[in-house]
């Protein structure tokens, strides 16, 4: 293999195993029945963004579906506080995590967040982390 070939090749590689750690992220799994393990319904991930944080609602959703959700961020700390609030409807085509909002979030010593959707009939009240280890 050339050596312009290969450095293709490595990219290529590099590329599709970063997309692959990508869609991972937003799959979180709970226990499902016989042992077996499904996505969570929704969630909310968390990424260091310098020294903020990014806080992305994902709803993992199994085939077409629409539905609503609300997401809810508080925090409280020395610097001051903030609320924040976002919602609304959302539809999917297909099976797969989608992001339904995302916010920026500065140092607290406190953060209080909620997400819930409703679709497809079911209201879920969403995997949040500890943002405190993040």
């Amino acid at each position: 293999m050339s050596g312009s070939n290969k450095s293709l090749w490595l990219i290529a590689a590099a590329a599709a195993a970063i997309a692959g750690l990508g869609a991972a992220s937003y799959a979180g799994y709970s226990d499902g029945p016989a042992g077996s393990t499904v996505p969570v319904p929704c969630e909310v991930v968390v990424s260091p963004a310098g020294s903020s944080k990014a806080l992305e609602a994902i709803y993992n959703a199994q085939g077409p579906v629409s539905g609503e959700y609300s997401f809810a961020v508080k925090t409280s700390g020395s610097h001051g506080s903030s609320n924040i609030s976002q919602g609304g409807g959302f539809s999917a085509s297909s099976a797969g995590p989608i992001s339904l909002g995302r916010v920026m979030v500065g140092p607290a010593s406190r953060y209080d967040i909620a997400l819930t959707v409703k679709a497809a009939g079911k209201s879920h009240t969403c995997l949040v982390p500890d943002i405190g280890s993040v």
